[in-house]
């Protein structure tokens, strides 16, 4: 496997930040082996469709008025924060 680039949080802290595996998951990904790469980082796999929906949205946001005002409303916005928060502390607790 090709040298990853480390992570400034981890190597400041010590401890995984919500992307961290997230190269080693594209990479596994590119090679096939999904399970390694969901292993990696299951949150990116998660979130991955949120993200491009949210793109999407944001880009033809006048063809898809509901789907952005969705995006934008501040419940999803809190719950993607929270959801992210909860999958760095878990990660955290699961890796001592």
């Amino acid at each position: 496997m090709p040298h990853l680039l480390p992570c400034l949080f981890k190597t400041l802290t010590g401890l995984s930040c919500p992307g961290c595996g997230i190269q080693r998951s594209i990479l596994l990904l590119l090679n096939g082996d999904l399970a390694a790469s969901f292993r990696s980082n299951m949150f990116s796999w998660v979130m991955t469709p949120f993200l491009l929906l949210a793109i999407i949205s944001s880009v033809y946001q006048s063809r898809m008025p509901r789907l952005h005002r969705f995006f934008c409303h501040r419940v999803t916005l809190v719950s993607l924060i929270l959801a992210t928060f909860l999958w760095t502390v878990a990660r955290n607790i699961w890796s001592l």
